[in-house]
């Protein structure tokens, strides 16, 4: 996904943050980070920046957990992962467990932000250079993030022998029971491309 420096240069930079972490979290967390900028052999960036996105929302649960817990509300910040109030997160001073997870917790999300960024770029780029995918940026609700994720999933076009069939694998059609001359439609099916079925939503609800 990126060059070999880069990670290098990345990695020296985490080693700040390493004082926050036990052994065994440090070495998960610096293999999974790792993991997402180089990138396996045939690993796709849009299916990358899926999961960065997923873990990202989990570690700031886990500072929106810790707040309460220590009568700390934020109502009156409407992005409480605002530059301005990470740094009134650094100030608070609770309890040795709560201050460690809550510094370990901001470190992880300071890191994750920074490489979806660099990784929302990079697809930026591979979408632009793809005529496909341009063409579904043309859609209304469709970003360069959707295209690639709907690309990257759906695969190769021609094997659905019929667009029906393609509808049925992205999850859009309700499930059919058929019983002699009694047809039943139930909700949509829930067998399919989880992923696929997830971003075409979105797309939908922005659109509209």
């Amino acid at each position: 996904m990126f060059f070999t420096k880069e990670v290098n240069t990345f990695c020296n930079t985490l080693d700040v943050y390493r004082s926050c972490f036990t052994k065994p979290q440090w070495k998960h967390f610096n293999t999974y980070l790792t993991g997402l900028l180089l990138g396996e052999k045939g690993e796709k960036t849009s299916r990358t920046l899926h999961v960065l996105r997923n873990e990202i929302v989990r570690y700031k649960n886990k500072i929106h957990a810790i707040l309460p817990r220590n009568g700390i509300y934020h109502r009156d910040y409407s992005d409480l992962f605002g530059a301005g109030v990470m740094k009134f997160l650094r100030c608070l001073t609770f309890s040795d467990s709560e201050q460690y997870s809550l510094t370990s917790y901001l470190n992880i999300v300071e890191t994750q932000v920074h490489i979806k960024a660099q990784i929302t770029k990079k697809i930026e780029v591979l979408c632009k250079n793809n005529h496909q995918a341009m063409l579904l940026t043309s859609i209304p609700g469709i970003s360069y993030y959707s295209a690639m994720i709907i690309l990257t999933e759906m695969g190769e076009i021609h094997r659905f022998p019929h667009p029906k069939k393609h509808c049925s694998y992205a999850g859009l059609v309700p499930r059919t029971i058929q019983s002699g001359s009694h047809v039943y439609h139930e909700r949509i099916l829930k067998e399919c491309n989880q992923n696929l079925k997830w971003i075409l939503d979105q797309c939908t609800h922005i659109h509209i």
